[in-house]
């Protein structure tokens, strides 16, 4: 079984499908924007190794990879039922899969390969600040010269402290989440109140770069949701 801060996905994995069919966090936006980032990337023989940390259903790196050469595919995740989907997912690129259940952070730090793409999707606001930092340096420290790191997730500025961001987060989801049903909203709200440390995207950005990190881009399609992507020089 999966921590609390999980339970959410564990009991009800349609309600993440439901907010990612209906862009409800801009999911189809960012699609858009690494499929862009790629195309730019032209498509060689170099075998890529990837990582996705808080990989749930892997279901976009499964769609944008498709067509290249995936060498192996590494996620992590702490809900066994989102690893199930990824398991099915990520099949057609026919490549080695390591899916493995438990924190991010711990597992980084078994890690004994490095990688030529590491992602992470709305996965990194669930650290303290100081875990937060500790988790971008062993990336930096698993990603190959030349590689790149691209990192969704809820942001907040500099005006907003903790508290007064979750709370303008609620009651946008309540006023425009339309198909999710009430007690699927209370379970959300209750997983963000509990588990969710959004950090300030100037500060994210300042740790990236702390940790030698080069930003190549920051896209924010809302006022909520943020990717930044970093290479390693």
């Amino acid at each position: 079984m999966g921590s609390p801060s999980t339970e959410i996905f564990a009991r009800n994995w349609s309600i993440y499908q439901e907010v990612s069919k209906c862009n409800y966090m801009s999911h189809h936006d960012f699609f858009n924007e690494i499929r862009s980032f790629f195309q730019e990337k032209p498509v060689d023989d170099k075998p890529l190794d990837v990582l996705d940390c808080g990989c749930g259903d892997a279901w976009m790196l499964s769609k944008l990879l498709k067509g290249r050469n995936v060498n192996s595919f590494t996620g992590y995740d702490m809900s066994e039922t989102a690893l199930s989907y990824a398991q099915k997912n990520l099949k057609p690129l026919e490549c080695y899969l390591s899916l493995l259940g438990g924190p991010m952070e711990k597992l980084i730090k078994k890690a004994d390969k490095d990688f030529d793409l590491i992602y992470s999707s709305f996965a990194i606001h669930h650290l303290q600040d100081e875990e937060k930092k500790i988790f971008l340096a062993d990336l930096y420290n698993h990603l190959k010269i030349g590689g790149t790191l691209i990192v969704i997730d809820i942001m907040r500025d500099d005006t907003l402290d903790r508290h007064e961001y979750l709370e303008e987060y609620i009651e946008n989801i309540g006023m425009t989440w339309h198909t999710v049903t009430e007690s699927d909203k209370e379970l959300v709200y209750d997983h963000i109140r509990n588990f969710d440390f959004p950090a300030k995207t100037s500060e994210f950005i300042s740790w990236l770069e702390e940790r030698r990190f080069s930003i190549t881009e920051k896209y924010e399609p809302d006022s909520r949701n943020v990717m930044i992507t970093a290479t390693k020089q």
